[in-house]
């Protein structure tokens, strides 16, 4: 009977826990306050970027969060009057007292031109100090700057996290993994917009002609993010050029009062590997336009062929087998589901000590 009952008053205590508010209740209660905001926003602007603090805030957790008309309503005369020309961290605090909560959000939104500059941040208004913050530039009209909100609030909350004693799990959810590499797989479509660089065939034969700019090829490349706009890449490609020329007749049955050279046309092998560098432009989510410079070696592979007539089979090891390359490209990107992209573009290619050529790439890539 006595374990019985020591069993019954245990789970009266636990009932009577279960009942208390959760831990830190009281410390997650923000307010935010009006936006101060210079150039083209108006008072409805700054409005409607509150109230999406707000609802971003009572999103990402069980928070008490007060803003605009609610605070005006709660203060009074005189502490409305205060928060007009409140600045300092002190001034904040005394208005976070009066409010009841323990952390204030406040921020300056100007318009320079086509972009807003937005800053937050957020004063524990017990310990008087700046517990967080976050500044971002963002290109475009309100639609943009609204959207910009959500990301900037889920950042700041993901350092203020052991400010407010939440685990690491919860703050590590709040902002997406930053994907810092990228690989892809892409295609070579040669034009003949400029020939090749001319060629001897083999050393031994004398067949002379030129690269006719007609290639296919395929490649792969690795890259390093560097923010938004940069990345460095390393590529290797594998393409096949056609040669056009002419050789001296060595058949048996040629006959040399007609002529003694026969046209001759064959596919060479290369190998590429660049190093090179890519600033790409984000118009839209999706949308990225992009410029990009590379340098590198290129490798011409030897190769067995056999002449007209089967005179005889020649190894052919093209005249600067081995040569330095630059490349310059132009193109767009195009992002989806925010892990993989498309992409297409113009390459110039410029080996040196030889002819440039064209080419139009396409390809497609994950990033991680």
């Amino acid at each position: 009977m006595p374990r019985a009952r020591s069993w019954s008053m245990c789970l009266a205590c636990l009932a009577c826990l279960a009942c208390l508010p959760a831990r830190g209740a009281e410390e997650h209660s923000f307010a935010v306050l009006d936006l101060v905001c210079e150039g083209s926003v108006s008072q409805e602007q700054n409005e409607a970027l509150v109230d999406r603090l707000v609802n971003e805030i009572q999103a990402l957790g069980d928070f008490r969060v007060l803003g605009g008309t609610t605070i005006r309503s709660m203060l009074k005369l005189e502490e409305n009057k205060l928060l007009l020309g409140c600045r300092d961290d002190a001034c904040m605090a005394e208005i976070g007292g009066a409010l009841g909560v323990s952390f204030l959000m406040r921020g300056n939104i100007s318009r320079f031109g086509e972009r807003y500059l937005v800053s937050l941040q957020v004063l524990d208004t017990r310990r008087i100090l700046v517990a967080g913050g976050v500044s971002e530039e963002i290109s475009g009209d309100l639609e943009a700057l609204l959207a910009a909100i959500p990301p900037m609030v889920r950042r700041m909350f993901h350092d203020l996290a052991p400010q407010l004693g939440l685990s690491p799990a919860w703050a590590a959810g709040l902002v997406e993994e930053e994907r810092l590499f990228e690989l892809e797989a892409h295609a070579l479509i040669y034009g003949g917009m400029w020939a090749g660089e001319q060629r001897e065939l083999s050393s031994d034969l004398d067949a002379r002609g030129d690269m006719t700019g007609d290639r296919l090829g395929g490649g792969l490349r690795f890259a390093l993010r560097l923010g938004d706009l940069h990345a460095l890449w390393l590529g290797f490609d594998y393409q096949r050029e056609a040669w056009r020329g002419q050789a001296p007749c060595e058949a048996p049955d040629c006959d040399p009062g007609l002529s003694d050279r026969l046209s001759i046309e064959v596919s060479l092998d290369e190998l590429r590997v660049l190093l090179g560098y890519r600033f790409a432009y984000p118009l839209l989510d999706w949308l990225e336009p992009y410029a990009e410079l590379g340098l590198g070696v290129q490798v011409g592979l030897p190769r067995s062929l056999e002449l007209p007539g089967g005179a005889r089979t020649i190894s052919i090891q093209p005249e600067y087998g081995t040569r330095f390359s630059l490349l310059l490209g132009l193109g767009l990107r195009f992002v989806i589901l925010e892990r993989a992209f498309l992409h297409g573009g113009y390459l110039w290619e410029a080996p040196l000590f030889g002819l440039s050529s064209s080419a139009w790439l396409a390809g497609a890539g994950v990033l991680f």
